[in-house]
């Protein structure tokens, strides 16, 4: 199915919450500068990080959500990040979704970024996201996971 076909009207959406806990790792993951800590999301770079800028890998593991049909489509939302993100999802580098699913309004947050894995997902499943964070945006405007991420389970007419 091309990324183009993907562009249903949703009759129901359904959010789940990924607050927490999540496993945070500050600077280049593969280096293992720092160990990681634990936090429960939605929060800041800025509280996280202390406005310092780099690279830092969250992950958290969650459970497929139960009693999907072929009709419904399971899509990671993450709202107003404003740094560079890369996801996966059990390894599989996940492709951002061009056009939102259903109707954008309906979403609750703005400057959406999603991801449908629902061809990936497993009974349990790990979640990672690597923020990356060049130059510091101004201290007025949040960034980072200060939003909340959300799963969402959308069905589809």
């Amino acid at each position: 199915m091309s990324e183009d076909s993907l562009r249903w009207e949703p009759y129901d959406r359904h959010w789940i919450r990924l607050r927490g806990p999540w496993s945070v790792t500050w600077g280049d993951p593969t280096e293992h500068i720092a160990p990681p800590q634990r936090v429960t999301l939605p929060m800041s770079w800025g509280e996280l990080f202390d406005g310092r800028h780099g690279t830092a890998r969250f992950e958290r593991r969650f459970q497929q959500p139960t009693n999907l049909d072929a009709s419904e489509r399971v899509v990671i939302t993450l709202s107003e990040v404003r740094t560079d993100v890369s996801a996966r999802l059990n390894d599989v580098k996940l492709s951002p979704l061009t056009h939102p699913l259903g109707d954008p309004a309906s979403v609750p947050f703005e400057d959406v970024l999603s991801f449908d894995v629902t061809p990936y997902l497993q009974p349990t499943n790990r979640l990672t996201l690597d923020l990356t964070v060049n130059s510091l945006p101004s201290t007025e405007t949040p960034y980072g996971l200060w939003r909340p991420v959300l799963i969402e389970v959308i069905t589809l007419i």
